[in-house]
């Protein structure tokens, strides 16, 4: 969420005009003593992204295996 913020924060110029920039990220936590724990990882934190993205963007979302 800080980084998310510093983004937002961030004034970008191009060409003398102000450029807003807003970020999402999806968030998965490891679990210990998971197989293809690399693959699971990316997995989650992509479905994470998309729900991040569809649920109004600039936000940082975590996995849960609930969503539905």
């Amino acid at each position: 969420e800080r980084i998310r913020r510093l983004i937002e924060q961030e004034e970008f110029l191009v060409a003398g005009k102000r450029i807003p920039l807003t970020a999402s990220f999806g968030v998965a936590c490891h679990v210990p003593d998971a197989p293809d724990q690399l693959a699971l990882l990316i997995r989650q934190a992509d479905e994470a992204l998309y729900h991040a993205k569809g649920s109004g963007r600039n936000r940082v979302c975590r996995f849960s295996s609930g969503r539905s």
